[in-house]
């Protein structure tokens, strides 16, 4: 029948649901003309339940039109995210966004594979309400959670020694509370296991700029740092060069300013900006929130990609893009390129001093 509701899903859920109900009784004119009145009668009330936000499953706008009793799926995520914290709010931000997406999917039975799709959402908001019951046993500070680091190595540079160097002295990355090394290989350094990436790590040199072009390679690291998701668990990212002496402790003491509290973990999250002319690649510093929605929204940066070919251009202007808030940070980088001519001296408060080759 021509139900025009304006949702072909419906249109096609309330036939389907007609056509198995005379089916069995074709024959018999009084019970097929029930199956058309109460279904019918039905029509309504059911349609209703599909312009709610997210719209009703198909299987629940069936069971609504058979005459089922209709309840509403119980969200997960309502129900074990209760601690208050505010690590379990970050959490649970994210439970309901995978939950919301399972409904959603789950909702569109006349999409190629939404099965696959509402079942790979239900799988986080299993993993994520998870989390939520293990926040609710733990305290809302937890120490050793505030800076998962992150560095490059190319194998055939004096890299591999500054990475040794700084293993041994236990500095740079190495002081944060999360660390891990990647590379086109995987290469056991000094006590560490690189991490492979899957990409070539030469790149060429712009002879008007005199620049690398290296946005291809970085943007391929970062791929593989947001799927691993070990940052999940730290409230900051950082990704600083090996040439650059950073000093983690410093850049602690500079994140606990009110603003940045205030804004690093909500909304769109925050990046912190290293120099008056733009960031600069030395030292890259993401807030949690900045990393789920840099994940989330990967595929908005793919003009920027091809547009900007220098790394830390392009990861600013992705921020840009993705709407993140920014935060200038003048104590963050010295760096020559940044005017601080003397950076050699590492005077003063600053995070990341840069470039030291040997």
């Amino acid at each position: 029948v021509n139900v025009n509701s304006g949702d072909k899903v419906f249109d096609v859920l309330f036939n389907q649901t007609l056509y198995d109900c005379i089916e069995p009784v074709k024959h018999i004119a009084d019970k097929r003309g029930r199956c058309y009145d109460t279904i019918f009668a039905r029509q309504h009330q059911c349609h209703a339940l599909r312009k709610e936000e997210p719209p009703a499953s198909c299987q629940r706008t069936v069971e609504c039109l058979q005459g089922k009793t209709d309840e509403k799926p119980i969200n997960p995520c309502e129900w074990l995210c209760t601690g208050g914290n505010s690590n379990q709010a970050w959490v649970k931000e994210r439970c309901d966004k995978a939950a919301h997406d399972a409904m959603l999917w789950s909702g569109k039975c006349l999409d190629h594979g939404y099965e696959q799709k509402s079942f790979e959402a239900l799988e986080d908001v299993n993993v994520l309400s998870q989390r939520c019951v293990d926040e609710t046993t733990t305290t809302t500070t937890h120490v050793g959670s505030h800076f998962f680091c992150w560095a490059l190595v190319v194998p055939w540079t004096n890299e591999v020694d500054l990475l040794l160097m700084q293993q041994k002295l236990k500095k740079g990355i190495f002081e944060c509370d999360g660390h891990e090394i990647y590379s086109d290989r995987e290469m056991h350094i000094g006590g560490i296991t690189t991490v492979k990436v899957d990409t070539d790590l030469h790149c060429k040199m712009n002879k008007i700029t005199l620049t690398i072009e290296n946005t291809n390679i970085f943007r391929a690291v970062w791929r593989k740092v947001l799927d691993r998701m070990v940052w999940m668990d730290y409230e900051w990212t950082v990704k600083a060069d090996l040439d650059s002496v950073f000093v983690p402790n410093r850049l602690l003491h500079y994140v606990q300013e009110p603003w940045i509290l205030n804004h690093a973990q909500v909304g769109t999250g925050l990046w912190l900006n290293n120099c008056w002319r733009g960031l600069h690649g030395p030292i890259e510093v993401l807030s949690r929130q900045a990393m789920q929605i840099y994940n989330d929204r990967w595929l908005q940066c793919e003009a920027v990609a091809e547009a900007k070919p220098q790394e830390d251009v392009y990861l600013q202007e992705c921020m840009q893009t993705l709407g993140i808030w920014k935060s200038d940070m003048k104590h963050l980088l010295a760096e020559d390129h940044c005017d601080h001519h003397d950076f050699w001296k590492c005077e003063g408060n600053f995070v990341a001093y840069h470039p030291f080759k040997e």
